[in-house]
């Protein structure tokens, strides 16, 4: 960091312009000497936003390193844990949370208690709805009133431990690397002095903390860190952290008094008088809930960059989002409360209480998952510490104040670093302008490189650039699904991920040798006459096909009823021909992962004219025209093959994967858009298993039971085939938002896309009794249908003709 005392005054200004955003001074927490804060921010308008503490920072190192900090991650003490880095590991974060009984981490028992108070919520919503589901089940007052005490008396206590963890949050900052920088002096090790006052207060300035009397005395002693059970510092009412946790808190304790009031005793005499129960039991309600609203959506403000963007893949984000559907929820069922005894108004209020104490267990449980995990960014080399010490420490002490950390921690899990001395050159001004380390700009095109790679090349190919459809934002977590390679004698030819997957890079039939290549539409059109049984992509293509046609055959047979007076309903053809179609579409789902999963792993070129394969001569003289270059690209054409053997050894025959045993197909679009598929077809499957005629014939009686195992699962399955879709379409586009109309690919995805939102369309509209919209749902199921067929006939087409 530079010394500049403009530089430093411009720092300190109350609110300034910094980059695309308006950088905020105000600073709440103690910073290392070894560290500077660079800029810090809020989600909130600039005209709002100065009068709270930023919730992201940029602290930069005297190494020149760049970190983001962040308040909620800060508050949660998850800075120094070990990372989530691929979704394979979250089975890791998963298994953290059963074995890791963090009974020390205030924040642990936060999330702990909110998520018991959820599943106390959940049996009460579901005791409260289950008689309007099921006439044999006769209202339970009891178990309802003690329910909702025990759960309001737990979020309670939740609420309690927030404002706590709230006012006991860490109150310094400084890199991991420092950590075993300090110990390492602290033990004896005194070739490097601690920075002096001077250095703190020139090149590194802070501004005091609200508990800096805690956190740095001025005797250079360390000081363990005195617990806060209570605090009249105005200063925490500027964090957002701490607001959420407040507002929470607020709304905890004015619920509670509903939940006292349903203790069956007290509600029983409350119904005598409804004037009463209006003021002490719902009211509690309608005033309480939106408290959660508030603290749910300082939560998101708290983790967001803009006031206006939604942040969906943070974790401390989505608990606040669902948050605000429970507290929404809760208010509802207090609103409805006060519509009197109707059928209709307890109906929707106990519906309101099911799905808002589900949307709180779901909040509870990321938020569980938060606290003992930390999610993988481009900043993991930042720790937070309660205090550090002045001057020499010794190093029991420094660790007792850290909490979580470790030296260990330190040296295995930060970038290789060297701390600079106090007189050494300081941040590099080039080192904070490198772009991300997985996304660069192409020097020739206006797209950024996907550096990531999953293939392996054949030595004659170069890659000269990859990439996605995705915005550049996320597109770095994938692998690139165009590509574009180079032969050693200049020929270059674009790769596709679908084309490779769907082995349409396969010149000659492994079982006939003849070329599966034609030129002109009426062969290639021929070409689906052709068996090819050792083809997945083909069995992918077979089962959605024919699976489609059994579905336009159930659309055909529930909607012409509709249409023609004189044909009758036909429980049994729609009940047998959807659940046949159900399965078949299954089993073409599961055929999809497997083709995913088995896809060839190596890329290289083959000459069509010589029916070279793997091995390409190096011989070829290059083409010395222009013309001739064209004509020799014209005969090269990109070659999948299992693997590229090495010199010294034959080629190995790959092993069939059944399961998703490496993290890298989470990488590929490809992949995703298969899983999300069988994740469909597996819950659509349910309805269609309901619909066979004597189990529809026993549920149609019961509206609740026939809504929950039949016309649900259309509806979630049918989300499942909208997402598969769209990762299809996204996996063929160059740009996100730019339809690419004229490839097989992008057709198969959005036909699967308008079947998907049919299929979708008649589940949601099955909810209703009413005649119009049976008759919609079942011209969904119909036009749906066909929109699958052709899909999945032009997919049939792709699989068998090579490019």
């Amino acid at each position: 960091m530079s010394s500049d005392p403009e530089k430093l005054d411009k720092l300190r200004s109350r609110f300034i312009k910094h980059e695309d955003h308006y950088d905020i001074s105000r600073w709440h927490l103690l910073l290392h000497p070894s560290v500077a804060k660079e800029c810090a921010r809020n989600a909130l308008p600039h005209s709002i936003g100065q009068f709270f503490h930023p919730t992201q920072a940029v602290i930069t190192g005297r190494d020149g390193r760049r970190r983001k900090w962040d308040s909620r991650a800060h508050r949660k003490h998850l800075y120094g844990r070990p990372t989530i880095r691929h979704l394979y590991d979250v089975w890791l974060g998963v298994w953290n949370m059963i074995r890791d009984l963090e009974y020390y981490n205030v924040s642990w028992w936060v999330a702990l208690a909110f998520t018991i108070g959820s599943i106390i919520w959940v049996v009460n919503g579901f005791a409260a709805f289950l008689p309007f589901c099921n006439p044999h089940f006769e209202k339970a007052p009891d178990s309802q009133g003690w329910t909702a005490f025990l759960g309001a008396t737990v979020f309670e206590i939740g609420s309690i431990f927030g404002i706590l963890e709230a006012w006991n949050r860490d109150d310094a900052i400084y890199f991991g690397s420092a950590l075993k920088h300090a110990v390492r002096r602290g033990s004896g090790d005194t070739n490097e002095p601690m920075n002096t006052s001077h250095e703190k207060s020139q090149d590194y300035p802070t501004e005091p903390s609200p508990d800096s009397a805690d956190g740095a005395p001025s005797d250079g002693t360390q000081r363990q860190k005195r617990w806060k059970w209570f605090s009249t510092n105005p200063d925490y009412f500027r964090e957002f952290g701490f607001l959420a946790a407040f507002f929470q808190l607020l709304g905890a304790s004015v619920f509670w008094i509903s939940g006292f009031t349903a203790i069956p005793p007290i509600q029983t005499k409350l119904q005598n008088n409804q004037g009463l129960n209006d003021g002490i039991f719902w009211t509690p309600q309608v005033i309480g809930g939106p408290g959660f609203v508030i603290s749910g959506l300082f939560m998101m403000l708290e983790e967001q960059d803009v006031w206006w963007k939604p942040k969906i893949l943070s974790l401390g984000w989505n608990v606040g989002f669902w948050n605000c559907i429970g507290g929404v929820g809760f208010t509802m069922s207090g609103a409805f409360g006060f519509g009197g005894m109707t059928h209709w108004t307890e109906y929707q209020s106990a519906l309101s209480t099911f799905w808002g104490g589900w949307a709180f267990l779901i909040g509870s449980l990321v938020q569980w998952y938060e606290c003992v995990n930390r999610e993988s960014d481009e900043w993991d080399a930042m720790a937070s510490f309660s205090t550090f010490p002045s001057s020499k420490v010794s190093p029991r002490m420094m660790l007792f104040s850290t909490r979580h950390f470790t030296p260990n921690f330190c040296a295995r899990s930060l970038r290789p670093t060297t701390m600079q001395t106090p007189g050494s050159s300081t941040t590099d001004p080039e080192s904070l302008q490198k772009p991300p380390p997985r996304l660069v700009k192409h020097d020739s095109e206006d797209h950024f490189d996907n550096t990531r790679w999953h293939l392996d090349n054949h030595p004659c190919i170069d890659r000269r650039c990859a990439r996605t459809s995705l915005p550049t934002w996320c597109g770095q977590f994938f692998h690139p699904t165009h590509v574009m390679l180079e032969r050693s004698d200049g020929v270059v030819k674009w790769w596709g991920s679908r084309a490779h997957r769907k082995h349409r890079y396969k010149a000659v039939s492994p079982m006939t040798a003849k070329s599966r290549r034609k030129e002109w539409f009426v062969g290639k059109l021929a070409s689906m006459t052709r068996l090819e049984w050792w083809n997945i992509s083909w069995w992918v293509a077979q089962s959605f096909t024919w699976g489609s046609v059994i579905w336009c055959i159930n659309g055909f047979a529930a909607f012409l009823p509709f249409c023609n007076s004189h044909v009758k309903a036909s429980i049994d053809v729609t009940g047998w021909s959807a659940f046949i179609g159900a399965t078949v579409f299954e089993v073409g789902s599961v055929l999809g992962v497997l083709e995913a999963l088995n896809r060839h792993d190596a890329v290289a070129f083959s000459d069509e004219a010589t029916e070279e394969t793997v091995n390409h001569n190096h011989e070829h003289e290059p083409p010395k025209s222009l013309e001739e270059k064209k004509g020799r690209a014209a005969d090269v054409h990109i070659e999948a093959v299992s693997s590229v053997p090495k010199p010294d050894q034959e080629p190995r025959r790959k092993r069939w994967i059944w399961l998703p045993n490496k993290a890298k197909y989470w990488h590929e679009v490809g992949f995703l858009a298969a899983f999300f598929q069988l994740i469909g077809a597996t819950i659509f499957w349910i309805s269609g298993f309901t619909a066979l005629p004597s189990i529809l014939t026993a549920i149609s009686k019961h509206q609740g039971v026939l809504d929950g195992v039949f016309w649900t699962p259309q509806v979630v399955g049918g989300a499942g085939f909208i997402i598969s879709s769209i990762f299809i379409m996204l996996e063929e586009q160059s740009i996100w938002w730019l339809p690419r109309p004229f490839s097989l690919g992008w057709q198969v995805g959005v036909w699967n896309f308008i079947g998907a939102i049919g299929f979708t369309l008649c589940g949601a509209l099955g909810y209703s009794t009413n005649s119009g919209a049976e008759y919609q749902s079942s011209l969904a199921t119909f036009w749906g249908s066909w929109a699958f067929l052709i899909a999945s006939v032009l997919q049939w087409y792709e699989c068998v003709n090579a490019v």
